[in-house]
């Protein structure tokens, strides 16, 4: 259903990728969101187009007022594939400044 909050699955999607791998419930966790995105993707189907934007519409906003967390986060993961020898392709392939994203930087009100 949208809108539910699984908080075990949301805890483990922003949890570190080495936690996860150590725990051995990466692949779980990646079996599970893939469940849940098929799911949703048959409700999002039926759903009417007004319903689908006031969705998008409230992701968006959720992400602008993040923008600081996520890019703090992504700083951390670029940071850690720098230190672990990743190329430099990789690297700018990882960091994120979110530039590209219409309304960026998140507007003030």
């Amino acid at each position: 259903m949208i809108g539910t909050v699984n908080t075990k699955r949301f805890n483990a999607m922003n949890a570190p990728l080495k936690a996860l791998h150590r725990s051995g419930t990466l692949e779980a966790a990646m079996r599970a969101i893939g469940r849940d995105a098929r799911k949703a993707a048959q409700v999002l189907a039926l759903a009417p187009a007004t319903q689908k934007n006031r969705a998008l519409a409230a992701m968006a906003k959720a992400v602008r007022r993040s923008a600081a967390d996520i890019l703090a986060a992504n700083a951390l993961d670029v940071a850690e594939a720098k230190a672990g020898g990743a190329s430099a392709a990789f690297l700018d392939r990882l960091t994120s400044t979110m530039r590209g994203s219409r309304r960026w930087p998140p507007a003030s009100t």
